[in-house]
């Protein structure tokens, strides 16, 4: 179906676009009525009337296009969605497939013994505890063995008893007591427990 009437030519009977002026086979002026039942009027408000009427179906046409490519436009932007990006996904962190390292169990630490302070040290020889040891005679090259005894009993656990000779010319004395006579003279053997000392009197003829 046409948008554009068609008319009939007066001349040869052709038919042809209204929007034409003159009929494409034999050139005869397109004047068009008013009105099918109205007379034709004057020729002079004949043509101004039918440039009118050329301009409005021209006007009409225009409008007829214009509304399909407006619904064409439509019809292929809702087909054609835009492109959204799309943010990538942070991809949650896996859990650690190692396993834990064992370590070992520190062992507890002891609980130190209280200490109980030393009062008085006694010192004798090691074949007679009974008698303390004031002095005694020693030849060179001979060794006496003492022992020194703190008091009270209950701190010879912890107590620790250093030994030394004041002349190391005359006697030496180990760790655990023991004198060694060196040469002639006297010094004096001492045995200490922290401020607690005694000492013994020590001659090499």
């Amino acid at each position: 179906m046409s948008f554009i009437p068609r008319v009939a030519c007066r001349n040869c009977g052709t038919q042809f676009s209204a929007l034409r002026m003159r009929c494409p086979n034999c050139g005869a002026a397109h004047v068009r009525r008013t009105s099918r039942s109205a007379p034709a009027r004057a020729s002079g408000n004949a043509a101004p009337a039918a440039a009118l009427s050329q301009w409005q179906m021209i006007f009409g046409g225009i409008l007829v296009v214009a509304v399909i490519v407006a619904v064409i436009i439509l019809i292929t932007a809702s087909l054609n969605p835009p492109a959204t990006t799309v943010a990538p996904s942070e991809t949650p962190a896996l859990p650690s497939l190692t396993p834990p390292l064992m370590t070992e169990e520190p062992e507890p630490t002891p609980t130190p013994e209280p200490t109980t302070a030393v009062s008085s040290i006694t010192i004798h020889t090691s074949w007679d505890s009974a008698t303390p040891v004031t002095d005694f005679t020693v030849r060179v090259g001979d060794t006496v063995p003492l022992v020194a005894d703190v008091y009270p009993t209950e701190a010879r656990t912890t107590a620790k008893v250093n030994w030394r000779s004041t002349d190391e010319g005359v006697c030496t004395v180990s760790s655990d007591g023991v004198v060694t006579a060196v040469g002639s003279g006297s010094c004096q053997i001492i045995a200490d427990s922290g401020s607690v000392t005694q000492q013994t009197i020590a001659r090499v003829p």
